[in-house]
């Protein structure tokens, strides 16, 4: 199938899976679910529209796995190559089903539709002109694939730092979050998969160690999450200037000092 008609079904199934979501008669089973060394229970339920995004998900990774595929140069890759481009699809689709279920006059779903279609259709063809430093509009794609993914993780340290039980579910959460974004930020580099794969967990373990020492809840949500912001963007901002083997030491100092400046004044804010 062309790469083309590919992007279209793929839009098309996000649409009808929107669309869908809040219109299907399903049962709405609560789960509850006893974590270690957590008291009480978590109860999650399953709405229509967090069922329909399951589905989704998987079509969406299916999807895009065989969108990568049409390029000749990932033809043959291994899951470990492909599965990056798969980070912010998914990412986005779970933001627009979440959002979609609070709209609730036609007008404002047409719009949310649009909009979806978009974002999503933009990141897309972003990340297929970044599969590598040398493709001609890289230079466009990857620093807008940048914003979109330090965006979608200021959202998802805020959504943790704003969950209850944050002591104990806020840790783990960014901590395995982080992962994937980091590597749709590092995965434009000449290192081999398996080794990327290994600086975006290394990534994952330092957040989780920075979200560790914010758990007792010393800062606000929102203040917290900006910290956490700032430490994400100086970790993956190194590593990116490394792996593309322009990490000169005035690169790490700038970098550094935009994270000091940010920690003081974010620090000043939480005061």
């Amino acid at each position: 199938m062309p790469r083309a008609e590919r992007l279209a079904l793929l839009l098309g199934l996000v649409v009808a899976g929107l669309g869908a979501s809040s219109y299907l008669p399903l049962p709405s089973p609560a789960l509850a679910l006893g974590l270690p060394g957590i008291p009480g229970v978590v109860t999650v339920t399953l709405t229509p529209a967090r069922q329909v995004s399951l589905v989704v998900l998987v079509l969406v990774a299916a999807l895009m796995d065989g969108l990568v595929r049409e390029e000749p140069r990932l033809a043959s890759a291994g899951l470990a190559r492909t599965a990056p481009y798969w980070i912010l699809p998914a990412v986005e689709v779970l933001v627009a089903l979440s959002w979609f279920e609070a709209l609730s006059t036609p007008g404002q779903q047409v719009a949310g539709l649009a909009a979806t279609v978009l974002v999503l259709g933009v990141t897309v063809i972003a990340q297929m002109q970044s599969l590598e430093p040398g493709d001609r509009w890289f230079w466009l794609a990857r620093p807008g694939l940048n914003v979109l993914t330090y965006a979608l993780a200021l959202a998802l340290f805020y959504l943790a730092e704003t969950l209850p039980l944050r002591a104990f579910v806020a840790t783990p959460l960014i901590g395995f979050g982080s992962i994937p974004l980091a590597m749709e930020l590092l995965r434009s580099s000449r290192w081999t998969t398996g080794r990327t794969w290994g600086w975006a967990a290394l990534v994952g373990l330092m957040m989780a160690e920075v979200a560790w020492a914010l758990a007792p809840g010393v800062l606000p949500p929102r203040v917290a999450s900006l910290v956490l912001l700032a430490a994400f963007y100086c970790l993956t901002g190194i590593l990116q200037q490394h792996l593309w083997r322009a990490a000169q030491r005035r690169v790490v100092l700038e970098f550094a000092a935009v994270a000091a400046a940010a920690m003081v004044v974010l620090l000043r804010m939480g005061a």
